[in-house]
This record gives C-alpha cells, sequence and structure tokens, in this order.
C-alpha cells in the first residue's frame, strides 16, 4: 500500500453533494495526493462512502479517519475491511475509533473490539495477510494499543510537541498520520478568526484540552482567552505580516509546516479551511496556488510503502485474536515544508 507522503483529510464529504464529493475525490488523485482521509462525523457513513469514493477513482488510497466503533459491531467492521480489501488491493486504509472520550475506559473497550474483529466470522475468500489498520490515538494508553494491535495512530490536532512525544511512546516503528489543519487565505485575520473557530470547538473537549495542556498551553487549565491568544500567536508563526505566498514571512510558516518532520511523524494529512466556509472547501484544488505549490513540492520526495497487516503483517487466523507482535520495517518519514500554505 502506497501511502504517499502527503494526503487530505477533509469533513466536507459531510457537507457536499456527491457529485462533488467524487469530482474532489478525482481531482486530488491527479494532484498526486496519496491518501484522502475522510472521518464519519455528522453525516455519511463511512465505509459507505469509501466504497465510493474508491469505486470513483484509479489509484489514490481512501483512508477511513476514522469510522467510530460504536456505529458498527466489530464484526460489521471486520467483514467491511475484507470486503473492500478484496475489491481495491492496496487502496483502503482502516481507521477505527471510539467516541471523543478517549479515557482508559474507552482505551480498553476498544481494544475489546479489535479482539472482537481479529477473530470474526468472515465466509468469503480472504488475503493470505489481513489488510492493515490504524487506531484514533492521542493518550499513552491509546497510543500503547495502536502500536500493539494495528499499523500505528492517527493523532489529530496535534502541535509538534505532542507528536513527537507520541513517537517517543508508539516507537520508531510504528505508522504515525497527523492531520495538520491549514488555512488557504491571504488575509492574517481572516485566518485567525477561522482557527479561533475551530479550536473554540476543541477546548471544550476534555481529551483534547487535556493533550494541549501536556503540549505546554497550561493555560488552558485557567484561562480560556489567554489560551486562545497563546493557540493563535503559535500557530500563525509569530507575526503579524499577512500570511500570503511570497510574502517575506514565509521561511516562518514553511518552518511551522515542516514542523511534522522533527517530529518524526510518518506521513501528514492537510485539511483545508478557508474564509468562506468552516471547515473550507476551495472550489478547485487543481486551481487553488497553495495547494497546487504543496503538491509540487512534496511530489519530490519519495514515497512511504506499507505492508499488510493488523499492523504487522500477521496471517489471518479464524477463530483467535491475530495480535501477536511481529516483524515491521521503520516507516518514519521526513517532510519538505511548502512555503505557500499557511499553518494555523
Amino acid at each position: 500500500m502506497d501511502l504517499g507522503r502527503v494526503g487530505i483529510w477533509t469533513f466536507q464529504f459531510d457537507y457536499q453533494p456527491i457529485d462533488r464529493c467524487i469530482a474532489a475525490a478525482r481531482e486530488i488523485e491527479e494532484l498526486g495526493f496519496g491518501t484522502l482521509w475522510v472521518p464519519e462525523q455528522r453525516g455519511r457513513e463511512a465505509i459507505s462512502l469509501a466504497t465510493l469514493l474508491l469505486s470513483s477513482t484509479e489509484r489514490i488510497v481512501i483512508a477511513n479517519g476514522i469510522a467510530r466503533a460504536s456505529a458498527r459491531d466489530a464484526r460489521s467492521m471486520a467483514a467491511a475491511q475484507l470486503t473492500l480489501a478484496e475489491a481495491f488491493p492496496d487502496r483502503y486504509l482502516l481507521g477505527v475509533g471510539g467516541q471523543t472520550r478517549l479515557d482508559g475506559d474507552s482505551v480498553e473497550a476498544l481494544g475489546t473490539y479489535l479482539d472482537a474483529m481479529d477473530v470474526a466470522e468472515y465466509a468469503p475468500p480472504v488475503p493470505s495477510l489481513r489488510p492493515p489498520r490504524v487506531l484514533a490515538a492521542i493518550n499513552r494508553r491509546g497510543l500503547k494499543l495502536a502500536a500493539a494491535r494495528s499499523l500505528g495512530a492517527h493523532t489529530y490536532l496535534c502541535p509538534p510537541r505532542h507528536i513527537r512525544w507520541a513517537r517517543k511512546v508508539l516507537g520508531p516503528t510504528p505508522l504515525l498520520a497527523v492531520e495538520q489543519p491549514v488555512v488557504l487565505e491571504s488575509g492574517s485575520e481572516i485566518a485567525r478568526t477561522i482557527a479561533r473557530r475551530h479550536l473554540s470547538f476543541y477546548l471544550a473537549l476534555p481529551a483534547y484540552r487535556q493533550m494541549l495542556i501536556r503540549s505546554d498551553f497550561q493555560s488552558l487549565s485557567y484561562k480560556t482567552g489567554e489560551t486562545m491568544r497563546s493557540l493563535m500567536k503559535w500557530w500563525s508563526g509569530a507575526t503579524k505580516r499577512p500570511f500570503a505566498p511570497g510574502s517575506p514571512n514565509t521561511s516562518t510558516l514553511a518552518r511551522r509546516m515542516s514542523a511534522s518532520r522533527c517530529c518524526r511523524a510518518s506521513r501528514v494529512a492537510f485539511r483545508l479551511m478557508d474564509g468562506d466556509e468552516w471547515p473550507g472547501w476551495p472550489e478547485s484544488f487543481g486551481t487553488n496556488s497553495s495547494l497546487r505549490y504543496a503538491q509540487l513540492e512534496y511530489s519530490r520526495n519519495t514515497h512511504l510503502r506499507i505492508p499488510h497487516g493488523p499492523g504487522r503483517g500477521q496471517p489471518i487466523t479464524r477463530g483467535r485474536s491475530t495480535a501477536r507482535r511481529g516483524r515491521r520495517s521503520d516507516r518514519g518519514s521526513d517532510l519538505s515544508a511548502s512555503r505557500s500554505v499557511s499553518p494555523l
């Protein structure tokens, strides 16, 4: 499975007509992005949407980031994954997650869910190796579970300090796929307004709030307004200049974009936002100069290839868990920065 170096992550397929979703997926594929990540939020059923996007494209990997364990039983999740793996070899990556409450109890429940997936009855022909999966994880127990029971972890809204810590918890070889929100806006005030609107939602969620506190935003624990200013200053690169391609603060933005490289993220998926909608939706991915520049910049890198397996390429064994440890190649990778896409 070839994930590519950089992918696109979007909520917008829950809000757009299906023909527009298909057109966008095809355009993203033509631009050369390796993976398109679609979550399960408040609209379309995740695996049905993945099936539609896979059938409408030719090469790009479609990843559910994530499909909710609470939305379907383990047998249905396992059967759906195996069906798509057979129909679209090496093109479907299942991301599994629980609810927003990512505490110890939910991590334990997710482990039990994975046990049930691994022993689920499945009558049709199956591949010799189980197709890969990743787990949504931001805390230590979740990351440990992801390292032991899957290809690796998929994180969301995590600053570089947390990414670096997650890599240490996971170890050197598991996949660490990180979502990176970016604003396709030349005006700094508009960009910050979009970012503020986005962050305010997640600051109300205990799991993300605690993650940000651990990532050096301690003021979250007592002054939300001060914390918001701190977050905005950090994500904007501490500059008052507009986020325009070619502007003098381009190098600062590039350093923010490349922070994942220093933290050993395996791959990055950009979540696009703009001033017209939240989350944003470009009228054309291909004609957007910022996104086009990013594609050209990242296309110079080699691709990241991953093996099959519930993380480690194990054979499928009916009737018992296949969660034993095995061998896996190093999937750490670097990331070049685009100078024309503005990190929040």
